[in-house]
Formats: C-alpha cells, sequence, structure tokens
C-alpha cells in the first residue's frame, strides 16, 4: 500500500487504501473518506493534492453515487417487511 501512496504522490494514479494509510503523512497526497458510517474496511480515496483531474472528480462522483445507493439499500433492509 506504501508504493501505491508513492504513485500517487508522484502524480501517476489515484487509489482507494484504508484509514489507517493516512497517518503516514505522505506529502502531496490529499485523503477524502468514502463513507460516512463505520464501515467494516474504512477506504480514502487519494490522488496527488496538486494534481486532482477531472477523472478524479468523476471518479469521486461514482464512488459517492455508489455509497448513496448503499445508504438507501441497507435502510430499506434495516426496516424490516412491509406490514
Amino acid at each position: 500500500m506504501v508504493t501505491m501512496l508513492a504513485l500517487v504522490a508522484a502524480g501517476l494514479g489515484a487509489a482507494l487504501v484504508p484509514r489507517s494509510m493516512r497517518h503516514l503523512g505522505m506529502e502531496g497526497v490529499a485523503f477524502r473518506p468514502l463513507l460516512d458510517d463505520t464501515p467494516l474496511v474504512e477506504l480514502y480515496a487519494t490522488w496527488p493534492r496538486e494534481r486532482r483531474s477531472s477523472l478524479i472528480d468523476e471518479l469521486l462522483l461514482v464512488i459517492e453515487d455508489n455509497r448513496l445507493a448503499a445508504q438507501i439499500g441497507l435502510r430499506s433492509a434495516e426496516a424490516g417487511p412491509p406490514a
């Protein structure tokens, strides 16, 4: 995982990483939580801080859409069967 972050810091991509990777303090890497609730494994999207691109923006939109869809699915499952 450190290699992935090094590649991100070098401007060579983006990565999904566990929250624990934030504490490495990689210079030039932005971390953003993907879920508000505590998931089984917390992941962060990362990208070179100074090189956010339209591709990164699109990736974040896809992630957000999936996060919202998952929340809706979880809520309906938690509500139980209709009365």
